[in-house]
């Protein structure tokens, strides 16, 4: 199942990422493991599923590093590889960015933050999003982290570190007070409205493009931001009408 050097995760020394051991997912059980640290001392750690009959999945569902540091903002989770699918023998279960993801944002503290990478082939549609100029929070994946509650911000994220870099993601904070959840709703909000402003929205993007702005019309206290916003949203319904 794992090389050696790697053990189930636990209390007190894996934090967090401990709270994930054995929750229900995908009709199976989570079985996490805590492997060896990296340069800087973030954990490698392995999320595997477990099904009713007790069989193990052929691959571990999600892959990633997690670090719990001294201050909120070295608080992070970073997923490096996920499978579509949970394979057992005679038995395939699908698996979504949503399931996979959401018991891991649960770990990441206020002042924290999630990088998701976006150069796997499931996730290609993303990368062409951001290719084509889409705001990060209306990619599918940075969609999904604004919806499951790691959207306070979201950028798209490479740092050329001399080939240490890992590949290309997207990271996505938890503020670490109101000021911060505000002042990051308004960067993303403007961001969204700067990109109507170039064109109608495609179809398959209208849906998750009025939820952002409903989402930000109802907590934004800023009049002139939300004259804006509600321009952009019924110009949006009528052109669905």
């Amino acid at each position: 199942m794992a090389a050696k050097g790697w053990r189930p995760a636990a209390h007190p020394v894996d934090g967090a990422l401990a709270s994930l051991q054995g929750i229900p997912l995908a009709d199976c059980r989570t079985l996490l493991l805590a492997g060896p640290t990296n340069r800087v001392g973030a954990r490698y750690f392995q999320m595997w599923l477990q099904n009713r009959d007790g069989l193990l999945s052929h691959e571990p569902a999600v892959a990633g590093l997690y670090n719990k540091g001294s201050y909120p903002s070295t608080c992070w989770v970073e997923v490096l590889s996920t499978e579509r699918e949970a394979v057992f023998p005679g038995q395939e279960l699908p698996l979504s960015d949503e399931a996979l993801l959401a018991p891991l944002v649960q770990t990441v503290p206020p002042g924290g933050h999630m990088m998701v990478e976006y150069e796997s082939p499931a996730r290609e549609e993303t990368a062409r999003a951001l290719a084509r100029g889409l705001p990060p929070v209306l990619t599918p994946l940075g969609y999904t982290l604004f919806r499951l509650g790691c959207g306070d911000g979201i950028r798209d994220w490479y740092i050329s570190e001399g080939w240490a870099e890992g590949p290309r993601k997207l990271q996505g904070f938890k503020a670490l007070n109101e000021e911060q959840h505000l002042k990051g709703w308004r960067r993303m909000a403007q961001e969204l409205l700067d990109f109507l402003q170039k064109g109608e929205p495609s179809t398959d993007l209208r849906g998750p493009v009025q939820y952002l702005l409903q989402r930000f019309l109802k907590e934004l206290a800023d009049p002139q931001l939300a004259a804006s916003i509600r321009r952009s949203l019924t110009r949006l319904v009528k052109g669905t009408s």
